[in-house]
């Protein structure tokens, strides 16, 4: 990726363009976390008969109530007291077995009244600050809150489109400075080295080479910002349902790595091979016009036919390993990104049918699982997993401008063999 990253410097002069194509690649991730937060809302509306209203005055009760449960005060008193007898008992050899089950109960205890405060202040915050502004009748509510998703598509559609112009400046404004150094550079070299070179094969790099770069800055610097924090959103809103039932969605993330790894190698090869084939096709291209009165007058059209007709099936061929390798990426990865999803969606729904919050003795929930949560934890999962699966792509395609890189910077590093007298 060397010569891929030198290119990253003909982008430094546009650099607060960038700044602000990531800043609406924030807001965009943002707004997109946001709308689909909007589901769980909506799913209580549906599948019960109260408002949003009442059912957040019912949530605030049920964990008030939770909170002040006079048997689990009663047990914390008895380990605090419990413990302190412990701490004041010479002989800690006896009582070494009893103070750690004690410890470790009054932590579970204590955590789970900490999740539960959470819960009541993050439904209070919500009722002070947001359910003021909700109407209470249940169908104006949920027209409500299908006007509000609306709004944020149209406010995400303005940074999107904000965000894809930006891109594009800093994209074009590159390839025009890369294009002019290669240029200059090129007209540096002596006779002979241009001449060994060819014309053909300058063509190929000043035009079909500094165009896959671009389209390797145009995915770096778009969909490469963009995806990952749509992906790192959802999934931050994943973990705040679940992180367990998340982690267990992660828990297939090293072999997807893996897999891209291989890939990346075998593309990057592909694709410096089609890149020289393609070359040797504008070679004989070159060869055969440039000498056309030669090529007539000697009959010698089926030559050059034969010879253009296995240039051109070299790199169709070339080109359809490419195809393959690429085809197969987004499959692979699809179905290891919907393996992990099941895995995590088969574990909440059991939790959800059991009314479990442990698996294998594992915590998974501070607090029984709801249908309409696990139907949100499966949305915000499926919204993490599709940008990843897009970022197949970007791979991909960063291998193929890495090769045309390494095409361009082989003859601007090269120093003429002639140099100008100083005097």
């Amino acid at each position: 990726m060397r010569n891929f990253l030198r290119i990253l410097k003909y982008s430094w002069p546009y650099r607060y363009r960038l700044l602000a194509s990531v800043g609406c690649a924030l807001m965009v991730a943002a707004l997109w976390s946001l709308n689909l937060s909007a589901i769980y809302p909506v799913l209580k509306i549906l599948s019960t008969d109260k408002n949003l209203h009442q059912w957040v005055d019912s949530e605030i009760e049920n964990y008030q109530q939770q909170l002040d449960n006079k048997a689990r005060l009663k047990r914390l008193d008895e380990l605090h007291v419990l413990l302190k007898e412990i701490e004041q008992n010479p002989d800690k050899s006896r009582t070494e077995t009893v103070e750690r089950k004690a410890t470790e109960e009054l932590a579970k205890l204590e955590r789970e009244r900490s999740d539960l405060a959470t819960w009541v202040y993050r439904y209070q915050w919500i009722k002070a600050k947001v359910m003021r502004h909700v109407p209470e009748d249940r169908f104006e509510s949920f027209v409500w809150l299908l006007g509000f998703v609306l709004a944020g598509l149209m406010l995400k559609g303005v940074f999107e489109f904000t965000h894809e112009a930006l891109v594009g400046s800093v994209t074009n404004h590159t390839l025009f400075d890369l294009r002019n150094g290669f240029f200059r550079r090129a007209l540096h070299q002596d006779v002979r080295q241009l001449a060994a070179t060819g014309t053909p094969e300058l063509m190929a790099r000043f035009t079909n080479d500094t165009e896959q770069v671009g389209s390797g800055l145009k995915v770096v610097f778009g969909r490469m910002v963009g995806e990952p924090l749509k992906a790192v959103a959802c999934f931050a809103v994943a973990c705040a349902i679940s992180w367990q039932l998340t982690l267990v969605f992660v828990l297939l993330v090293p072999l997807t790595i893996v897999c891209l790894v291989r890939v990346s190698k075998m593309m990057r090869k592909a694709a410096k091979k089609v890149l020289e084939r393609m070359s040797a096709m504008y070679k004989v291209v070159r060869e055969t016009f440039d000498g056309v009165r030669a090529v007539k007058g000697f009959t010698r059209e089926p030559h050059q036919r034969r010879r253009f007709r296995a240039a051109s099936r070299d790199f169709m061929q070339k080109a359809m390993r490419m195809i393959y390798i690429d085809a197969a990426t987004g499959p692979i990865v699809e179905v290891l990104v919907v393996a992990a999803i099941s895995l995590a969606l088969a574990s909440g729904t059991y939790l959800v049918v059991t009314g479990h919050t442990h698996i294998f003795g594992l915590r998974m929930t501070s607090q029984p699982l709801e249908f309409a949560t696990l139907l949100q934890l499966y949305a915000f999962l499926a919204a993490t997993a599709d940008p990843v699966r897009r970022l197949t792509s970007v791979y991909t395609k960063i291998q193929v401008a890495e090769a045309a890189a390494n095409r361009i910077f082989e003859l601007y590093d090269r120093m003429p063999a002639v140099t100008a007298n100083p005097n």
